[in-house]
C-alpha cells in the first residue's frame, strides 16, 4: 500500500487538533462497495474526517453509502517517530458529490496520536500538494491555473480503477488454470497435495485482487505526482530482475525475468505510445512507473509470493499467470489510456522521460 510520504518524528503530544484542519493523505477505504476503494482524507478533527472520491466516484455503490454505515479507513501516520499503518473504524454522517463526512468509531490515544501527525505534516508541507477541491477544502487549496496535469493522471487513476481489474483477474485466472492441468495431469498420490494449494488459493484470490488493485491504483497517483512510494513497495525497486529477490531465489528469479522481457517485448509499441504522452504530465522517470510492464508482473507475483497464508504457492512457477489473456489485458489498459491522454490534447510527441515542477507546464501542447 502506498501513502504520502511525511517527515519521520513523532508528533508532540500536547498539540491540540483544532476543529478542523486541511490535509491531503491517502487511505484505503473498505465499506463503501465490494472492493477496497483508494480515497483521501482532506481534512481531519478530533472526531471525524472528510473522505474525497478524487476520480474514485464510480468505484462507489450507492447501495454501502447510507448516514450510518460503518466503514474502514487504513492511512499512514507517523507514531513514536516510525512511519506506520492506521487502521480506525467510522461511520457515514455526511454526503456530497465529491465525497463523505464521517465520525470516527475508533478513537483511542494512538489514533489521535496519528491524526496529530497528520495536522503537523500538513502545516509543514502545505503548498506542495497537487490539491484537490472539495467542499471543506480551505481557500489556500484552490487548484492552480494550469491543471492539466493533475486532470491528466485523475483520469488515468478513474481508468486503471476500471481496466485494472480485468488485468489481475487474468493472471489469477492463469495460475488457477495452471493448478488444475497440475492436478489433471498428475498421478493419483500427487492429486491431493495439488488440490490442498488450489483450496487455498481460490478462497484468498477475490481478496488479493482487491488489494493489489487498489495498491496499484494508489501508487499510480502517488508516483506521477511525484511522491516517494514506500520502499517497501517492490515497485519501486524495479530496476532489474535479481534486485527484486533473494540470492536463495535465483532459479525462480531467472524464469521472471525471462516471463518480463517476454511480456515487455509484447507490449512494446502500446506502452511506447502511453509512455510519450504520460511523460508530459508526470514529475517521475516513466519507464519506472508503477504501471509499466515489468512493474505490474513484479506487483502480481509477489501478491501471491509474499502472501504468508499461501507459502505452498512458491512450489509452482508463479509466471504461468503471464498468459495471452494477461498481455491482452495489459495492452487494452494501455492502448486506452493513450486514448484518454490524446483526446485531452497530449500529442506523441517526444519529450524527456522527467519533469520538474517548475517545467511542467511548458511540456504540455499549447504551453
Amino acid at each position: 500500500m502506498s501513502f504520502v510520504e511525511q517527515t519521520e518524528r513523532p508528533a508532540p503530544t500536547n498539540v491540540q487538533i483544532p476543529q478542523r484542519h486541511a490535509v491531503y493523505v491517502h487511505a484505503i477505504v473498505g465499506g463503501l462497495g465490494p472492493t477496497l476503494i483508494p480515497l483521501y482524507i482532506r481534512d481531519v478533527s478530533r472526531r471525524g474526517m472528510y473522505l474525497a472520491f478524487q476520480g474514485h466516484a464510480a468505484a462507489v455503490d450507492e447501495q454501502w453509502v447510507g448516514i450510518g454505515a460503518a466503514i474502514m479507513i487504513v492511512f499512514k501516520a507517523t507514531i513514536d517517530g516510525h512511519r506506520q499503518p492506521v487502521k480506525v473504524q467510522a461511520e457515514i454522517r455526511r454526503r456530497d458529490e465529491n465525497g463523505i463526512g464521517v465520525r470516527l468509531v475508533t478513537r483511542d490515544e494512538s489514533v489521535l496520536a496519528a491524526l496529530r501527525s497528520l495536522v503537523i505534516d500538513a502545516m509543514a508541507n502545505r503548498g506542495k500538494w497537487a490539491q484537490v477541491p472539495t467542499q471543506s477544502a480551505m481557500p489556500q487549496d484552490s487548484p492552480p491555473k494550469n491543471n492539466l496535469p493533475e486532470k491528466a493522471l485523475t483520469e488515468c487513476e478513474a481508468l486503471l480503477q476500471k481496466l485494472g481489474p480485468p488485468v489481475i483477474a487474468a493472471y489469477m485466472s492463469g495460475i488457477e488454470a495452471s493448478l488444475w492441468n497440475a492436478k489433471s495431469a498428475a498421478p493419483l498420490s500427487a492429486q491431493r497435495k495439488i488440490g490442498n494449494i488450489i483450496e487455498p488459493f481460490e478462497k484468498a484470490r477475490q481478496r488479493i485482487e482487491q488489494i493489489t488493485q487498489a495498491q496499484l491504483t494508489a501508487a499510480f497517483g502517488e508516483y506521477h505526482r511525484g511522491k516517494q512510494i514506500d520502499n517497501r513497495d517492490e515497485t519501486s525497486k524495479n530496476t532489474g530482475g535479481l534486485s527484486l529477490v533473494e540470492s536463495s531465489e535465483l532459479r525462480v528469479s531467472f524464469a521472471i525475468v525471462e516471463a518480463v522481457d517476454r511480456i515487455g517485448a509484447r507490449l512494446a509499441g502500446s506502452w511506447f505510445e502511453l509512455k510519450q504522452r504520460l511523460a508530459q504530465v508526470t514529475l517521475r522517470t516513466v519507464e519506472s512507473s508503477p504501471i509499466s510492464p515489468g512493474a505490474v508482473c513484479f506487483r502480481l507475483r509477489n501478491a501471491l509470493f509474499d502472501d504468508p497464508r499461501l507459502g505452498a504457492l512458491r512450489q509452482i512457477d508463479l509466471t504461468d499467470g503471464f498468459t495471452d489473456e494477461f498481455a491482452r489485458r495489459l495492452d487494452a489498459l494501455y492502448r486506452d489510456m493513450a486514448a484518454l491522454l490524446s483526446h485531452l490534447g497530449l500529442s506523441p510527441m517526444p519529450v524527456k522521460t522527467t519533469a520538474s515542477p517548475k517545467n511542467i507546464g511548458r511540456l504540455i501542447p499549447g504551453k
